[in-house]
């Protein structure tokens, strides 16, 4: 809400009130003529800086302290220097000697207008708006209409009643003001506002193109238009009210914010231009988190965490902002960190999400009692949530506790029929269960949903293999290879750890390992879907596991090797998905000992073998 307009600012505009004092009956109050003139000149020089509240408080108080001493006659006159250097007082820090002077112009002027709209301001200014209350509405009470007093009144009274939540009449009073002067646009701004607050766009917009059509130079009547433009969903107009308003008012850093939040999804150069431009305005702006999160959108995790880093050392008690470091951390594979900071955003705002997330988190760190733990904590709170029953299942299933993974996944699948994933690791459980002809239909599920993921194909092969039906089998690795081979032209790389969370998604990328097919194929000794990729037994030549697309890079001081891959149910959102040289140089040996393994029995034996970050089978 805008600073409607002040006593002496006012005053300030029509200081030439005190000239008149030197005619007539003021002119024998001085006596000699050249005292008068000295009078005069005085008056000239002192009664503008009385009333600048540009000018410091000090230089203030020490003009309205000269013009009171003159020992002026006109009672109404010399209340209103006692209101201006309440003001300057008050300014300066010296409330005690402000009411001193704000009661000096009540009893100076005891029926005058001025004096009580001097105490509401006083009242206003500290925030205890039911005394500034009680001094505006005794200003009204005082008889005799004085339009240019009323419109103060009526402004700042609204202004009060707007802070007390009393919209309704605030917006009367705004409207009163409007019509006691139709050019005042600190009424239309402010009424505006209050119509923004209660979700009456439509009126609010209107307002704010009255400010726009009397000053069309005003920058935050552009921005805050702009703001009713995108909450009612009229983004075009949005986007060109926030680029005039920073074009108007280039150093108002919320319209450059809002300008970048709205291009983030359009234009990402240009969004973050913006919010780098509102955050060297503002450095606790509210586009330093929102250029966090376009950095993560745009898989550079490294710059989100300095920028999340940021937004906590303005905050500490930022909640959300602690989530979203954890994220950024995830993403970088320091599963650690994130979970300390999700940990620190559940000791402040509580929230499902968080719950999910370090759930998710501790699934990365071999923590599954934990992650159940922390999923069992989401669904109390949320008894159908799709994501937290998909995480204890993943946690189950990780535990071996393969019959509570599979009541979870039916749930799931009750829940959202359209779940791909859930049908995929259901699938999986009933291989290892050895229910063939179940798993066969899960997969067949899945597939539907999702038809060209490699991975599913590779365990429906193994699945109609066991079946013995072989026909199908050797499609299903012909379709997956041909999958397999296209996406590593693509180089998306292996696929990495998985997860059930919104910020790390769980990826059905097909995984890089290709097998040598036995002459003749053996039945497996037992189910192990998890590592279902065994079941690319085809014709091709044995080859080595490759790990493409991965880049080196620092985090924290740490090596990291970081690509991007496919998150699951979507072909354009992509994931970043970070691993040490330890865990890289791990993947690339269990993986190599478990295609000997196949090569060497034409099946898979054992239980949810590791292979490429396990999220091939599970």
């Amino acid at each position: 809400m805008r600073a409607s307009h002040t006593i002496t600012g006012w005053l300030s505009r029509a200081c030439l009130w005190l000239v008149p004092l030197l005619s007539g009956s003021a002119r024998a109050q001085f006596g000699d003529p050249n005292n008068s003139l000295l009078m005069a000149e005085t008056i000239k020089v002192q009664g503008p800086l009385c009333m600048d509240r540009s000018e410091p408080a000090e230089k203030r108080i020490a003009s309205c302290t000269t013009l009171i001493k003159l020992g002026l006659t006109q009672k109404a006159e010399v209340a209103k220097l006692h209101v201006a250097r309440a003001q300057a007082l008050q300014d300066s820090g010296d409330e005690q000697a402000a009411l001193q002077d704000l009661d000096a112009a009540v009893n100076s002027d005891p029926k005058g207008k001025v004096p009580w709209i001097g105490r509401g301001d006083f009242y206003f200014k500290k925030s205890d708006y039911p005394h500034a209350l009680e001094s505006y509405d005794h200003a009204l009470q005082i008889g005799g209409r004085d339009p240019q007093s009323d419109l103060l009144i009526y402004e700042n009274r609204g202004s009060a009643l707007e802070s007390l939540g009393r919209h309704e009449e605030a917006i009367a009073d705004f409207t009163r003001a409007i019509a006691l002067d139709p050019q005042d646009t600190i009424a239309y701004s402010n009424r505006a506002t209050v119509l923004l607050r209660s979700n009456r766009l439509a009126l609010a917009i209107a307002d704010l193109s009255e400010v726009i059509r009397l000053e069309p130079a005003d920058g935050r009547a552009f921005y805050e238009r702009g703001t009713a433009y995108e909450r009612s969903g009229a983004l075009e107009k949005a986007l060109n009210d926030y680029r005039e308003a920073v074009r108007l008012r280039p150093g108002f850093a919320p319209a450059a914010a809002a300008l970048g939040r709205l291009l983030a999804a359009r234009n990402p150069g240009e969004a973050l231009e913006n919010l780098s431009a509102a955050i060297r305005l503002d450095p606790r702006s509210a586009a330093l988190r929102t250029r966090a999160n376009l950095y993560l959108s745009l898989g550079q995790p490294e710059r989100a965490l300095a920028d999340f880093d940021q937004v906590i050392a303005n905050d500490g008690a930022d909640g959300i902002a602690f989530l979203d470091r954890g994220v950024a951390k995830a993403k970088l594979g320091d599963f650690t960190g994130a979970v300390a900071d999700y940990t620190r955003s559940l000791a402040l705002a509580p929230s499902v999400t968080v719950y999910l997330d370090r759930g998710d988190a501790y699934l990365h760190l071999q923590r599954e009692d934990d992650a159940r733990a922390d999923f069992d904590a989401a669904l109390q709170r949320e008894p159908q949530n799709v994501l937290a029953l998909l995480g204890r299942a993943n946690a189950d299933y990780a535990g071996k506790r393969l019959e509570a993974s599979l009541s979870d996944y039916t749930q799931v699948i009750e829940a959202d029929p359209s779940n791909a994933l859930a049908y995929f690791k259901r699938g999986n459980v009933h291989l290892d269960r050895g229910e063939l002809a179940a798993a066969y239909e899960d997969y067949s599920a899945s597939l539907k949903l999702e038809p060209n993921e490699s991975v599913v194909l590779f365990n429906r092969a193994l699945a109609a293999q066991r079946l013995r039906r072989f026909a199908e089998a050797a499609k299903d690795r012909k379709r997956a290879q041909e999958l397999g081979a296209s996406q590593r032209t693509a180089a998306t790389g292996p696929v990495a750890p998985e997860s059930t969370s919104t910020p790390t998604q769980v990826s059905m990328a097909p995984t890089e390992v290709t097998f040598a097919a036995p002459r003749t194929p053996a039945a497996p000794t037992s189910g192990a879907a998890a590592s279902a990729a065994s079941a690319q037994i085809g014709s091709t030549p044995p080859q080595q596991i490759t790990i493409n697309g991965y880049r080196r890079t620092v985090v924290n001081g740490q090596e990291r090797f970081c690509r991007s891959e496919k998150m699951l149910g979507s072909h354009i959102q992509m994931k970043e998905v970070c691993l040490t040289r330890a865990q890289v140089q791990a993947e690339q040996e269990s993986t190599q000992r478990f295609i000997e393994n196949v090569q060497r029995t034409g099946g898979v034996t054992g239980t949810n073998p590791a292979i490429i970050g396990g999220a091939v089978g599970h």
